[in-house]
């Protein structure tokens, strides 16, 4: 039986929203044939859609299910619970822990129900049935599927202990004082103690009380509003609240959020919204949502993230000029980050609406065709903002990110109604610039732009440069040596767009590569840089290395027969400080693992700093993991992520205080996670 997933996907939004509008029955008659639906699936189509959702064919644990059974089943049993079916609600919870005992939601909603009904004993064992369980899972290597759920289960089993505890011993007393008071004169009773609840929040300094719940969970301190008046009026002047939104809100949901935070703002000193998060709008509604935001009266804002398969540049802009360009609630607006669909369209005209604005961020999300046609070219003031060019702009951090498909797209032209490969805002001038962030851009007809550009920003400290076509590491070194800028690097990433030839470095002049003098973290993942190359680079920098990134690379082995190879001990000797060394995707093999294991022998491993080693993704087995260990190597972490290793290796490892921390998650496939340690979508 086959399933349109996307379906699937929107008829669970559906639910959702009936359930949110109070809609129980609605809700559950969708539940019933979701569940029904990714039951009815056979062996071979859930191990395809686990595949899909990037999850293992067969779990570690558990039956063999759809991904999203389990998440269907605790939503049909909270919609019992709404509708008082209390004993359907634990039946749906029993059966998703029946079909993944690592479920903490199902021991979570149980435990509840149970506690609902005044059965506290039976929500106890229930809580320390899944803790047991769960610890158990993890002692054998099997990761927890939700961190924070499963602290919140071992915290629930814990409150519940201590309330038991405290009943009982309670009773005792009581018992205790009632069997010594009989027949006894006055002057014989046994005094109570009396003891005194102290409010933390009439009590503590407010400076105190903002320590204290800055470190609850938001939906704890939002809780912590209705316990009285008084905590509420506390609270709510604290600075404690940021405006995320979840990830699917409404419309409705964002006015009332609005509403709450715009009065939270109105009891601090500076009137503003610290921080605004926009995930995506339900229904397509993201312009009556920006609306709202250009049109509420007193809703300043300090930061400001919107990601939304619907966002633009044109539509911001559009919806400006509709509201006669009214940018009250932006005046104090210092960070700004988009996800959008398509081009980065006149960027410059946000840096002339946002004028305090010190941290821009733009992310394509997805590569559709520009719609130019919501750009109010006609507009007096849109025309006045496009040709402004003020002779800086206070910007420290800029982060572009264009969507590899728009990198090189051959089914449209480049124009201004399809899509700009090419970087902007190269030709701004922002003179405290400390990081900047370019991926997936074509600079092949704009490095003299780019080397001007870079000359005149001496306080830049951080360079990350990705998949970037018409210039690779060696031109990069060339513009430094051209164009003289003056800054000193701490942070510098350069990963290629393609394989290119191999790059020896001779005819670069490191001495006059003064930018790399207080380099610390180097990434030249997916490098075409040669042995000799690298050598000559870490001549240079080598000394005040403290991180090291040389995965996958195209002609750097540990193991190459006839030719010269690399040698950890002479990046070791060459970087003394190193204490981060990632090898991932370098198909390191037992070869390669007998030679790293001498060299460190060779070396002795009072003089290695290492702490933290990635060898993930390549091809050796645990056997050879044991003869590097054996070596004399400590680590704080190691990163085995896509090794056939067993788990009796791993836990001897642990065990022998070899490693501090393990990394192994058999469900990675590729080191590259979008987001995490890289900015190109695969």
């Amino acid at each position: 039986m086959a399933i349109d997933e996307q379906l699937l996907r929107d008829k669970s939004k559906l639910a959702v929203l009936y359930f949110k509008s109070g809609e129980y029955v609605k809700a559950l008659g969708i539940y019933d044939k979701l569940i029904y639906d990714v039951r009815q699936l056979s062996p071979q189509d859930i191990k395809a859609i686990r595949l899909q959702h990037g999850v293992k064919q067969v779990p570690d644990i558990g039956k063999l299910i759809h991904p999203k059974l389990t998440t269907f089943l605790d939503q049909r049993a909270s919609t019992f619970e709404k509708l008082e079916k209390h004993d359907l609600a634990l039946k749906d919870s029993a059966k998703s822990i029946e079909l993944d005992p690592t479920d903490c939601k199902g021991y979570l909603r149980i435990g509840k129900i149970h506690t609902m009904r005044g059965d506290k004993y039976q929500a106890y064992k229930t809580y320390q049935k899944g803790t047991y369980v769960i610890d158990t899972l993890v002692k054998k290597g099997i990761p927890v599927p939700n961190q924070q759920l499963y602290e919140k289960l071992k915290n629930q089993y814990r409150i519940l202990n201590q309330e038991l505890k405290a009943e009982r011993q309670a009773s005792n007393n009581s018992q205790k004082s009632s069997s010594s008071s009989q027949g006894g004169s006055s002057t014989q009773l046994k005094k109570r103690k009396i003891v005194r609840v102290v409010d933390p929040v009439k009590c503590l300094p407010a400076e105190c009380i903002n320590l204290v719940f800055q470190q609850l969970p938001q939906q704890t301190v939002l809780k912590c509003l209705l316990v009285s008046r008084m905590w509420y009026n506390t609270l709510i002047q604290l600075d404690l609240f940021q405006f995320h939104c979840k990830p699917i809100t409404t419309v409705d949901e964002f006015t009332k959020g609005v509403g709450f935070f715009k009065k939270n703002a109105s009891y601090t000193y500076s009137k503003q919204i610290r921080k605004l998060k926009i995930n995506q709008v339900y229904n397509k509604k993201l312009s009556h949502v920006l609306s709202i935001l250009i049109k509420e009266p007193q809703f300043p804002l300090q930061v400001l993230e919107v990601m939304d398969q619907t966002l633009n540049l044109q539509l911001i802009y559009a919806l400006l000029a509709k509201h006669s360009w009214k940018l009250n609630n932006f005046h104090h607006l210092h960070s700004l980050s988009l996800g959008i669909n398509c081009s980065i369209k006149y960027p410059q005209i946000l840096l002339n609406i946002f004028p305090q604005l010190k941290h821009l961020k733009i992310t394509i999300m997805i590569p559709d065709k520009s719609t130019m046609n919501m750009v109010p070219l006609q507009d007096k003031v849109f025309k006045k903002l496009k040709e402004k060019k003020m002779d800086s702009y206070p910007l420290e951090t800029l982060f572009l990110v264009n969507h590899v498909k728009l990198l090189t797209n051959e089914s449209m032209g480049i124009s201004a109604t399809t899509y700009n490969p090419f970087p902007v805002l190269l030709e701004y001038n922002f003179p405290n610039l400390t990081e900047l962030t370019m991926c997936s851009f074509n600079f092949g007809n704009h490095l003299p732009a780019f080397g001007e550009f870079l000359s005149q920003h001496e306080n830049l400290t951080k360079l990350y440069l990705e998949n970037n076509s018409g210039i690779n590491f060696f031109i990069l070194l060339q513009i430094l040596l051209n164009y003289k800028p003056e800054f000193k690097l701490t942070h510098f990433t350069f990963r290629e767009n393609a394989l290119c030839s191999l790059m020896s470095l001779q005819e670069i002049y490191f001495p006059l590569i003064t930018q790399f003098d207080q380099l610390e973290q180097l990434d030249l993942y997916q490098s075409c840089i040669s042995v000799i190359g690298l050598e000559r680079l870490l001549q240079k920098c080598g000394k005040s290395i403290k991180s090291l990134n040389l995965g996958c690379p195209s002609h750097l082995s540990f193991h190459i027969p006839g030719r010269k190879q690399l040698e950890l001990s002479t990046l070791l000797t060459m970087c003394p400080n190193l204490s981060c060394l990632c090898l991932s995707e370098m198909n390191v093999d037992t070869v390669s693992m007998m030679n790293i294991s001498k060299q460190i022998q060779s070396m002795g491993s009072q003089l290695i700093n290492l702490q933290q080693l990635d060898l993930s993704f390549n091809q050796f087995d645990g056997v050879d993991l044991m003869r590097l260990l054996s070596s004399g190597l400590r680590l704080e972490v190691l990163d085995l992520n896509g090794l056939s290793i067993s788990e009796d290796t791993l836990a001897y490892v642990k065990r022998k205080g070899y490693v501090q921390h393990l990394l192994f998650d058999q469900r990675r496939t590729k080191w590259k996670v979008y987001g995490v340690n890289t900015w190109v979508r695969q």
